[in-house]
């Protein structure tokens, strides 16, 4: 008996050990059909790509940092990373007039596709009308052309027709586009989108710069300031396509819009006064008048405000992201203390909460109110988020290319 319960012990540990054996052996069959090893996630960790060109100007990283957009002597250029190439242009009519051609660009939040705003001419007839001298008889107590002629009394009244000349002249129109990008590992071209807009286009000024876009990816609302020499103004598209402007805001320095609501923040001044503002269609209040104030972002239901003093960032704060508007609202300080901060420092908050405010090759994590710097590697420097991962994006000019390296921030 004790000799059958030793063979069947035996039995059952020798099927465990395949049975373990098997699955292991499966599971790294999978994971290298998918790139799930560790070789393979330490390979992959890494991307290095170049840029055929050191010229290039607003550069904007894709969600998930396949694609860099960027501006090359007037053209909008999509890189794609993992491909190593341009995959998309988009040229200027014409090189010398600065107001046409892309005026500017945004990548959605959460997926891979490109907002962007173009403005061309369009060729119009206007028409004149030109009336000579009328000629009518007697009856109408009208002069003839020369009195002194004798006229027929039967001669019925004539009336010349107008002479009616064409031109055509160019007028300014200003575009809306959606560029849609698939799969980066494969060889598609993006799908470009003219958006139609449903009325209200023809109040935004032609001539005028698209200095800033934000796009709600929650609601599908974009928000876009433009300037020209004589005022600024905001304007907001809805989900029906339709363009409105929004009134009594004046140079603005700052926008950033909810993950949640329709609400945008913006940091205006009118008049000597500054103040950061929440607006939601015809509603507004004021988050803080403090002119040392700026905007950092929004995330998950926050406002994260920076008090800024002589480009020192001394005081992070929040309040709620709400959907309906309070004024004045409570400001609770997360962190205090004394970070560079000028108008090329970028800034980023995290999923989790994290805030990352980095300029030249150093990095500032706050996480939890305390801080940790990291040294970044590249002449200009991107971070970035995917899932849940944070990446930096390190561009270094060659002398003919741009080096792109992107890599996990550690």
């Amino acid at each position: 008996m004790k000799k059958k319960l030793r063979i069947l012990l035996v039995w059952i540990i020798v099927s465990s050990l395949f049975e373990v054996g098997l699955v292991a052996l499966l599971n790294y069959k999978v994971q290298n059909m998918m790139g799930w090893t560790e070789s393979e996630k330490n390979k992959e960790s890494i991307v290095t790509a170049t840029i055929p060109s050191i010229n290039i100007e607003n550069i904007q990283i894709s969600y998930d940092n396949s694609y860099i957009a960027y501006m090359e002597k007037g053209t909008l250029k999509i890189f794609n990373v993992k491909k190593d190439k341009v995959v998309f242009e988009k040229k200027s009519p014409f090189t010398v007039d600065k107001t046409l051609g892309i005026l500017n660009y945004q990548w959605l939040p959460d997926r891979n596709v490109l907002v962007y705003f173009y403005a061309k001419n369009v060729k119009t007839v206007s028409e004149t009308r030109v009336y000579t001298k009328k000629i009518l008889d007697k009856y109408t107590q009208s002069e003839t052309p020369n009195p002194s002629e004798a006229r027929n009394d039967n001669m019925p009244s004539t009336i010349e027709e107008p002479q009616i000349t064409k031109k055509y002249i160019d007028k300014p129109v200003i575009e809306w586009y959606s560029l849609e990008f698939q799969n980066s590992n494969e060889e598609t071209a993006p799908k470009e989108i003219k958006n139609e807009f449903s009325g209200g286009s023809q109040d935004i000024p032609t001539g005028a710069k698209i200095d800033k876009i934000a796009v709600s990816p929650a609601t599908n609302m974009t928000y876009f300031a433009t300037s020209n020499a004589l005022n600024q103004k905001l304007f907001k598209i809805t989900i029906m396509k339709k363009v409105s402007a929004i009134p009594n805001i004046e140079n603005i320095s700052e926008m950033a819009v909810s993950d949640l609501y329709d609400t945008v923040y913006v940091k205006s001044k009118v008049g000597s006064a500054q103040q950061i503002l929440a607006i939601d269609n015809d509603s507004r209040a004021i988050i803080t008048n403090n002119s040392d104030h700026t905007i950092l972002g929004v995330r998950n239901g926050k406002v994260y405000i920076g008090e800024v003093k002589n480009d020192i960032l001394t005081k992070i704060m929040t309040t709620q992201d709400l959907k309906t508007l309070s004024a004045n609202p409570r400001l609770e300080t997360v962190w205090q203390g004394s970070i560079p901060f000028n108008k090329d420092t970028k800034k980023h908050i995290t999923a989790n909460g994290q805030i990352i405010v980095y300029a030249n090759q150093t990095a500032h994590i706050i996480t939890d109110g305390k801080p940790t710097e990291v040294a970044l590697g590249g002449e200009t420097n991107y971070i970035s988020e995917k899932g849940k991962v944070l990446n930096i994006i390190q561009l270094t000019k060659s002398d003919t290319s741009t080096l792109v390296e992107i890599k996990p921030l550690k």
